[in-house]
């Protein structure tokens, strides 16, 4: 029961710092007009709210105390260590890594460096209370969400669900150096710019390689395309022409069917 617990708390939080999180980034290219990253840069002065509800997110997702992420993803973390699980809690702290790299690569790339020049055309500023009101809300639930941990234990599952999973000095001291390792090479590069990532790019062509493959997604999306999206449009494209929205040139079509279906019930009979 306390691993079904630990799920379940984590889905929920889940819940609170990612809609945070898409929440600020919609705030963002709402006022800016672009998803692309690399027209951003410098954005917190002119988008405090959006900042800080950006970095909540931030420090919800990699796990950092006091934030929910940190109660919800090492309650999984100790579940897996109690259980003896330890490949699963290897990848557990690889995760953890990867996501704080990540998270304070957008962090950094968007909200700090020089102002980005399509912010000083637009001369940019903080997004409308309609946006801000429910971005204060999140920020202010997921900083106090994992105090309500026993709470809903009891509404989950009882006080039983969890009380085999005590968090230990182990699983936290892993879980702060796995944030810490991401953590570090993303301050490097994209803060401090040291080493500077494109020009790390351009003096090594195997990272340029995989950095084309890793923006193709793998090469899925073109594949997806290839066998789902193109052939399915050409036959709806098709199809398309027989619905004319004239009913009586619609109702032949389907009186046809009708009744060559009727012919083949009476040829079985």
């Amino acid at each position: 029961m306390g691993g079904w617990f630990a799920s379940e708390f984590h889905l929920m939080s889940q819940g609170f710092f990612k809609a945070l999180g898409f929440l600020a980034a919609g705030s963002i290219i709402h006022m800016l007009g672009t998803r692309d990253m690399e027209q951003m840069g410098g954005l917190r002065k002119r988008m405090p709210i959006t900042f800080v509800a950006f970095l909540f997110s931030a420090l919800a997702i990699a796990g950092v105390p006091p934030f929910v992420g940190f109660w919800s993803k090492d309650l999984i973390i100790t579940g897996l260590f109690v259980a003896g699980q330890n490949v699963q809690v290897l990848l557990m702290l690889l995760a953890s890594v990867l996501t704080s790299f990540y998270m304070f690569r957008a962090l950094f790339k968007v909200f700090f460096g020089p102002e980005s020049k399509l912010a000083v055309e637009k001369d940019l500023h903080e997004s409308p209370k309609i946006m801000t009101v429910p971005l204060l809300i999140l920020c202010a639930c997921v900083l106090m969400q994992g105090f309500t941990e026993d709470w809903a234990a009891s509404l989950l599952g009882g006080s039983a669900s969890r009380s085999w999973i005590v968090f230990s000095v182990t699983i936290i001291g892993a879980s702060m150096i796995a944030i810490l390792v991401g953590f570090t090479p993303s301050y490097m590069m994209f803060y401090r710019g040291k080493p500077n990532p494109k020009e790390l790019l351009q003096a090594h062509p195997a990272l340029a390689s995989l950095k084309t493959v890793l923006l193709a997604g793998y090469g899925f999306d073109a594949l997806y395309l290839a066998v789902f999206v193109r052939p399915l449009s050409r036959i709806s494209e098709g199809v398309r022409k027989i619905q004319t929205g004239i009913l009586g040139k619609n109702l032949w079509p389907i009186l046809a069917v009708l009744f060559l279906l009727l012919l083949w019930i009476v040829m079985k009979l």
